[in-house]
Parts: C-alpha cells; sequence; structure tokens
C-alpha cells in the first residue's frame, strides 16, 4: 500500500523529526516531507507529481511568515484544495481568527508531550476521513 505524504512547514529539524516519530505511533502510513520555510515549500509542491494529503504549517517561519505562506497556498489554483493545518507555538487568539480568515482547516498549538501530538494527528486524520 502506497504511503500518503503530507508536508510540515517549519525550520525546526528536531520538530519535523518528533513530528513524523508521532505519525508512525498512531500507526497511519505517512511519509513525512520537511520543508524549511515558504519558498521550500513551493519548490517541493512544485517538484513534487503527488500532492500532499495534509499541509502542517508553523507561524514562525524564517523569511515570509507563516500567514503569509498560507495566504500564498489558498490563492494558488494547484494547491488551495490541500487542507493546511496551522501547527505554531503561538496561543495567540488574533492569530487562530486571522489564519481561519486565510482558509486554514484547524489551529494547533504545539503540544508539550508526544501524548497530546498523538491525540492532535489521531484527531486530524479522523476527522479528515469524515469529511472526505
Amino acid at each position: 500500500m502506497l504511503k500518503s505524504k503530507i508536508l510540515l512547514i517549519d525550520d525546526d529539524p528536531e520538530e519535523f523529526e518528533i513530528f513524523c516519530r508521532a505519525f508512525a505511533n498512531i500507526g497511519d502510513r505517512i511519509l513525512c516531507i520537511q520543508a524549511l520555510n515558504c519558498q521550500d515549500a513551493f519548490h517541493e509542491l512544485d517538484s513534487s507529481v503527488e500532492l500532499p494529503k495534509y499541509i502542517f504549517l508553523d507561524l514562525n517561519l524564517p523569511g515570509s511568515n507563516g500567514k503569509y505562506c498560507l495566504r500564498q497556498l489558498k490563492n494558488h489554483p494547484k494547491y488551495f484544495s490541500v487542507p493546511v493545518f496551522i501547527y505554531t507555538t503561538s496561543r495567540w487568539q488574533l492569530d487562530l481568527e486571522e489564519t481561519k480568515k486565510l482558509g486554514a482547516q484547524m489551529f494547533f498549538t504545539k503540544p508539550n508531550n508526544m501524548h497530546e501530538l498523538n491525540k492532535i494527528l489521531t484527531f486530524v486524520i479522523s476527522e479528515q476521513c469524515k469529511s472526505s
């Protein structure tokens, strides 16, 4: 069975490792791809044959911020339909409201432990399965 692909746009390599380990823990067959910033994300998307099933996006990125990147993704004719989940350290209500208006599927504050991350990713997968 082929793996589904997710794209994590986050400049922290440790975060990427933890994120991929969490997907492995919940048993979903996911291929994790990392982009360090918005420019890298578009390079990855443009050079890929298959679109990711999900995009997880940090708001604190080098270069252009996550809100700019979200706006670019949702305004792109090829990528606008890929669900984008904000996955950030921010706890600000304003960030949640702005990203929702820009088209984010959901907003999650990065948890402090693997158990909570597993719960978040399980929720995302189950909710997406319901709406598919």
